[in-house]
C-alpha cells in the first residue's frame, strides 16, 4: 500500500498519512488529492464530459418532448454540441470548470 501511495504522490496525492498498525492498509489516511485526481475518477468533470453529457441530455430530452417545434430545436442543438460547436463549447466550458475548481 506504501509503494501505490507513493507512486500516486505528486501527480494525484498531495498528503497521505500511515498510522504505526504494522503496515495495516485501513489505518491508512489520503488527506489531500490533486485535481488531476478527482478528474480521473470524475468527481470534477472533464470539459469534454461536461459537454457530452449536455449533449446526451438534450438527445433524451428532445425523445421525450411532445412538441415537434421545440423537439426540433433541441435536436438541433443536440447535433450541433456534437458535430461543429463541439470544439468551442468545449473550450467554453473548459474555462468554466477552471474558474470553478480554482485551476484558472
Amino acid at each position: 500500500m506504501d509503494r501505490a501511495l507513493e507512486a500516486l504522490e505528486g501527480p494525484y496525492v498531495v498528503e497521505y498519512e500511515q498510522f504505526a498498525t504494522g503496515g495495516d492498509p485501513s489505518s491508512w489516511r489520503v488527506r489531500k488529492v490533486t485535481a488531476a485526481a478527482r478528474q480521473a475518477v470524475g468527481q470534477w468533470p472533464t470539459a469534454e464530459s461536461l459537454i457530452a453529457r449536455l449533449t446526451e441530455a438534450l438527445s433524451e430530452a428532445a425523445e421525450h418532448e411532445p412538441d415537434p417545434g421545440q423537439k426540433s430545436r433541441l435536436r438541433a442543438i443536440a447535433s450541433g454540441l456534437g458535430g461543429s460547436a463541439r470544439q468551442i463549447a468545449i473550450d467554453v466550458a473548459a474555462r468554466i470548470v477552471e474558474r470553478q475548481t480554482g485551476l484558472g
